[in-house]
């Protein structure tokens, strides 16, 4: 019986992020694609690559002090 595909053999599909973060402005209705991931991991949501600060952080990285002030927003 042959097993069925990897399921990250499928996509990348498109979506839209459906979150808001009080951290970044206006996040809602982000373009996005969806890379579904094998062995029960979640989807890696890859963000359309536009001037808006998350998808800039996720492109680019951020810094320890921006992890403090992401922390500091939701945890205090």
């Amino acid at each position: 019986m042959q097993g069925a595909p990897s399921r990250s053999t499928y996509g990348p599909y498109f979506g839209w992020l459906s979150a808001a973060f009080k951290t970044y402005p206006d996040t809602e209705e982000l373009k996005a694609k969806v890379h579904l991931r094998d062995n029960g991991l979640r989807p890696y949501i890859e963000l359309e690559p536009t001037d808006h600060p998350l998808a800039l952080e996720q492109r680019t990285g951020i810094s320890v002090e921006r992890v403090a002030e992401l922390y500091a927003a939701y945890m205090h």
